[in-house]
């Protein structure tokens, strides 16, 4: 069991003013998780990360925003890459970086892959995306093409 799971179920045995020990919690929490962590839990629990249909642009760091946590979110979601420009047109990391070499796409650099992508694509691979992958992809296959095959998956 991951240890921040734990630690947010503990917390909320907490709020909740229950004097339970942890593993009763955990048993509880797995049997029906409380509505505030129901959706990120059944994800974390079956590893399988929300995929939503995505039809807009691909940002210069090769996402699927369909797959990203921000556009997937219930509250106040993301519009996507391609209406977003306070994120992704503002990217310094890659959007900016990309713009100053003239490409679009971060595959398309001498230095594909530099080590800002491979760091930011492991912080990644929990939300089911590997932006190396990604990029080698959509140099494979054009933007349309990616698109398509992440749709795919969105069930």
């Amino acid at each position: 069991m991951n240890l921040i799971l734990v630690k947010q179920i503990q917390y909320y045995g907490k709020k909740k003013h229950t004097s339970y020990n942890t593993s009763y919690l955990v048993t509880a929490f797995i049997q029906k998780p409380p509505p505030i962590f129901a959706s990120s839990f059944n994800n974390f629990m079956t590893n399988k990360p929300t995929i939503k249909e995505y039809t807009g642009r691909i940002p210069a760091c090769g996402c699927f925003c369909g797959g990203c946590p921000s556009y997937t979110r219930e509250k106040k979601p993301c519009p996507g890459a391609e209406i977003n420009f306070e994120r992704c047109e503002k990217c310094t990391k890659f959007h900016l970086c990309c713009k100053d070499k003239d490409i679009i796409h971060c595959y398309e650099c001498d230095e594909f892959p530099c080590k800002k992508l491979k760091t930011f694509s492991k912080s990644w691979l929990k939300y089911g995306q590997d932006f190396i992958e990604n990029q080698k992809l959509l140099k494979k296959v054009g933007e349309k093409k990616f698109r398509n095959t992440w749709n795919k998956k969105v069930t």
